[in-house]
């Protein structure tokens, strides 16, 4: 596992993944394909099983945004392949409207999407009434440096990121961090 870099602001921590430059692995994820290592292949007959990140019973329910179409397909497989009950949103005011239909319990969302934004989006949740989203934990999805992800967010709080290409083990990290589970 990697470790998780904390980065204190004024008001609110937000939380950061390894600089970029700094992985060898073979597992990056990014929007046009996905590479890691396979596990050994399974004897003849036999199912091959996809980890439960998360393990919940129910499963844990994620609301995905993000307005490419690859990333937000590539990243439902895998959440879903992990465990988790996932419904997608094509951007952030798509993901607004959703998430006054249906209880969630973590948004991963892009940064720069049309519409709204992810910046709006989370403006959004924080200022909302509805306890459960001002409190809502959010993954930031980007390709934006850290440093200015830190500057436009740090003043909300409950926030994590995670620079694109994904590691998948980070994400792993940042999904088990924002939902407190292991």
């Amino acid at each position: 596992m990697y470790p998780i870099r904390h980065v204190e602001s004024s008001h609110r921590p937000i939380y950061l993944g390894r600089p970029p430059g700094q992985s060898t692995r073979t597992d990056r994820l990014n929007s046009e394909a996905v590479q890691w290592e396979q596990p050994a292949q399974p004897p003849a007959g036999a199912q091959a099983k996809w980890p439960v990140v998360l393990p919940a019973d129910p499963p844990i329910r994620v609301l995905l945004a993000d307005d490419n179409r690859s990333s937000r397909h590539l990243l439902h497989t895998l959440l879903t392949r992990w465990g988790m009950d996932v419904e997608c949103a094509v951007d952030g005011l798509d993901a607004w409207e959703a998430l006054h239909r249906v209880p969630f319990e973590m948004v991963v969302s892009d940064i720069e999407m049309p519409r709204w934004s992810g910046n709006q989006l989370v403006a959004s949740m924080r200022k909302s009434l509805v306890p459960s989203l001002r409190n809502m934990p959010v993954i930031l999805v980007s390709s934006l440096s850290p440093e200015a992800v830190v500057r436009e967010f740090s003043h909300w709080n409950g926030l994590y990121f995670i620079q694109r290409p994904i590691e998948l083990a980070e994400l792993v990290d940042m999904l088990r961090l924002a939902t407190g589970r292991s």
